[in-house]
């Protein structure tokens, strides 16, 4: 064997070496590339509670891009009734925490109580909420997520709109205080 064959046939290992290790990465990379797209492209069920227009909302959204299928959603401790004016009624949540499809992008919310009655409560009342929500995607791969949903920062929210909504109408009195008696001084 001659000096330039034996370069061709070690150059012919190293590039198959080199080939070999090529393309066992790129097999990675599509298979991340796949996990990362069935991720992105998969239903996100999602349940919190949200604090507007002075009401306490159960909101469920899909924030994924596909539908979700088979949609259960567990609270606990359990919210079975709304508070009105003129009393509390009960309601059959079933429909709601459970759904047989649910598109992407949407949202319900179901007013659950007003803020300030709520807090104004003189019995104990729940503070944090266990989720628990199990759904399927097209594919029928199930989904299950179980997180904490923390009532206190709806109470703090409100505190701080409570504190600056004080703050701003004492500065506005004595605004108008000093008005008055630059008013009445230049009289």
């Amino acid at each position: 064997m001659d000096f330039s064959s034996w370069v061709t046939a070690v150059a012919t290992v190293v590039l198959a070496i080199i080939t070999f290790f090529y393309a066992r990465y790129t097999k990675k990379i599509i298979k991340q590339n796949a996990d990362i797209n069935r991720e992105l492209m998969r239903p996100y069920v999602v349940v919190d509670l949200l604090s507007q227009d002075q009401k306490i909302h159960l909101r469920i959204r899909n924030i994924g891009k596909r539908p979700a299928y088979d949609v259960n959603i567990d609270i606990d401790p359990s919210i079975d009734s709304i508070e009105l004016n003129e009393g509390t009624i009960k309601i059959d949540n079933k429909n709601v925490l459970s759904q047989s499809f649910i598109s992407p992008e949407y949202e319900q919310l179901l007013m659950l109580t007003a803020t300030f009655k709520y807090l104004n409560k003189k019995e104990e009342k729940p503070q944090t909420f266990t989720t628990k929500i199990s759904y399927k995607d097209s594919n029928k791969i199930p989904y299950d997520k179980t997180y904490k949903i923390d009532l206190g920062a709806i109470v703090y929210q409100n505190q701080i709109v409570n504190l600056s909504d004080n703050h701003y109408f004492g500065e506005m009195s004595k605004q108008l205080k000093e008005i008055n008696e630059t008013i009445k001084n230049k009289k």
